[in-house]
């Protein structure tokens, strides 16, 4: 017993943490898929506004250098457009120490010293022979200039801005070069500037007015060397910053994810500048760009938590309830198994479960009942076989019973006392083999022959055989054909006959001396491929409480009945694959019908 309390409260248990479980895992894997889709929205949104912050900064800075080196070109322009530079340049005064050539170089220095932005200014000839500087030039002229600049500002009617170059002392800067042109447009020479980046161009990408700490602009040269701090900080940048592959073509549309120098991960987005041979690059902190990211998912963690712990204390009870019901169920079952058939499950809870109890319940009082009819066709076949047996051993001695009765009959008197005993026992021979013959028909299986029947000639057959039974009783039979007169039935014509006689022979029996019994044919409402067939008598009825009763085997309630009569019938008719039904009729009277499926009209 205990045992089978421990395998139930075990059954139960995993019921429970099943529906729990499942329970659990559909409320939380919505939730999950919603604040994963939640993150990722949140972390796109951060990135367009990243996006949006680093392409403002770049616009910002790319319009102040741009503003810076006009203002260079502005200068290198001033020079170039200065009369007394390009008459020396004519002259073709070597740089020696006369009076003009020391002019030149003073006003060069002045202005050189008046910018703290520049570092030195030569005038070059057509030859590229430095004709005056603001300083002394060391070793040969022409090596100060590269080949490609010095193409480049043959070829330009403009200012034109070199590479990044490193001076003896490792200082940054670019040269910015303009034509000499003399009043009639012919170009007599060159002006080239170097102009330091530390002074003037550093300042504005280390500017972070209105920034974040961690943002930072720097520039890379097209031929990828970075110049945008004091030396340390540019070894650095070079060293350690390795950007992805496309990204200093400025093509994205969002800010890219890498490290930095310092590899830290940075969001960061670049922008040519074509006319400069330069590209600018802004980056953030990407851990402080999404702080407000890692404060989402704490709080995503503590809500998920929370209602984690609400869905299993919910889904504890909504799997207790879910549970008890099957409990109550099994436990039933068990009952059920264990022999107490009469155990029905009790009220549950839900509505739904109330229904599947009902079922349940309907289940096993149609289980019961067919039970107690297999139980009863057993114990019938068993009859049936018993009978069939005792029959045959019986009818060969009864037969030389009632012969020899006849025999000792017709040697009495007529009216003789001797003569009326010998009658009673001929009756009484003859109703022993009626109520044998009833018992053999009800114990053997019926083999039906099924053909097409006119129901008017069965039922004139049946008036014959009502007329020979009830006319000594004044007892009148008649046929109601309503609309069915030329009707057709498939049936067993003799056994169906034998059917109704014994309805007939029941009617009679408890009519009244000058009654009526009426048979009717129909087809009932509802079911137009049916056919019914009734007998009514005009008799007392039948007892509410045998209602139930009447087609059971040896059940009667007259003195002389066999109790097989109606069992026959009821057997006749279920082989036809129909019922048959007792009723009291409203006016007086028993009323019994039988309801065959096969009946047809011949017009159909």
């Amino acid at each position: 017993m205990s045992h089978n309390r421990t395998e139930k409260h075990n059954g139960s248990t995993r019921l429970r943490v099943h529906v729990l479980a499942w329970t659990t895992a559909c409320a939380m894997i919505p939730l999950i898929a919603m604040a994963l889709q939640g993150y990722h929205c949140a972390r796109q949104a951060i990135i367009d506004l990243e996006t949006t912050h680093l392409r403002s900064v770049l616009e910002g800075r790319r319009a102040r250098i741009s503003d810076w080196v006009e203002e260079r070109k502005q200068d290198v322009r001033a020079v170039a457009a200065y009369p007394h530079v390009w008459r020396q340049t004519v002259q073709g005064t070597l740089p020696g120490r006369n009076a003009a050539a020391g002019d030149l170089a003073d006003f060069l220095e002045n202005v050189r010293t008046s910018n703290r932005s520049v570092d030195s200014i030569t005038i070059y000839d057509k030859s590229w022979r430095q004709v005056a500087g603001s300083a002394p030039t060391v070793g040969d002229p022409k090596d100060a200039l590269s080949p490609a600049f010095r193409d480049r500002l043959k070829a330009a009617l403009d200012v034109v801005v070199g590479s990044p170059q490193t001076d003896a002392s490792e200082r940054i800067g670019i040269r910015l070069g303009a034509p000499l042109v003399n009043p009639g447009g012919n170009r007599v020479g060159s002006v080239v500037t170097n102009v330091l980046l530390s002074d003037t161009l550093y300042p504005i990408l280390e500017d972070h007015s209105g920034l974040r700490a961690t943002t930072k602009t720097y520039i890379v040269s097209n031929d990828g060397r970075f110049f945008s701090g004091p030396r340390p900080h540019i070894e650095v940048l070079s060293r350690g910053t390795r950007h992805p592959a496309g990204f200093l073509d400025g093509c994205s549309s969002e800010a890219e994810s890498y490290q930095d120098c310092c590899g830290k991960p940075v969001l960061a987005m670049a922008s040519p500048m074509p006319d400069l041979g330069w590209i600018l690059v802004a980056e953030v902190d990407q851990i402080e760009a999404f702080a407000w990211l890692s404060a989402l998912r704490r709080r995503a963690a503590t809500a998920a938590a929370v209602v984690f712990v609400a869905v299993l204390i919910l889904g504890s009870g909504g799997a207790r309830r879910v549970a008890q019901p099957f409990h109550e169920l099994r436990a039933v079952a068990r009952r059920v198994a264990a022999g107490n058939h009469g155990e029905r499950v009790s009220m549950l809870g839900s509505a739904e479960a109330q229904e599947v109890g009902h079922a349940v319940n309907t289940m096993l009082d149609e289980l019961e009942a067919f039970a107690q009819k297999l139980a009863n066709a057993g114990a019938l076949a068993a009859v049936g076989q018993l009978s069939s047996s005792v029959v045959h051993e019986m009818r060969n001695p009864l037969s030389s019973i009632k012969l020899n009765l006849g025999a000792v009959r017709e040697a009495f008197e007529e009216g003789s006392d001797d003569r009326e005993l010998a009658d009673i026992a001929l009756r009484e021979a003859t109703r022993v083999e009626k109520m044998l013959n009833d018992l053999l028909a009800f114990g053997k299986p019926l083999e039906l022959s099924l053909l097409p029947v006119s129901l008017r000639a069965l039922l004139e057959r049946c008036l014959e055989h009502a007329n020979s039974v009830s006319r000594t009783r004044g007892i009148e039979v008649r046929i109601n054909w309503n609309e069915l007169r030329e009707s057709a039935l498939v049936c067993d014509e003799e056994q169906m006959l034998r059917a109704l006689c014994n309805l007939v022979d029941n009617a009679v029996s408890f009519s009244p001396d000058g009654g009526e019994i009426q048979l009717a044919a129909s087809i009932p409402p509802g079911a137009p491929s049916a056919l019914e067939i009734s007998v009514r008598d005009q008799g007392p009825g039948i007892p509410t409480e045998h209602l139930g009763s009447v087609f059971e085997p040896f059940f009667t309630t007259r003195e002389r009945g066999t109790g097989l009569g109606l069992a026959n019938v009821a057997k006749i008719a279920t082989c036809h694959n129909g019922t048959v039904r007792a009723a009291n009729h409203e006016e007086g009277g028993a009323q019994f019908v039988i309801r065959l499926p096969t009946a047809r009209r011949d017009s159909e």
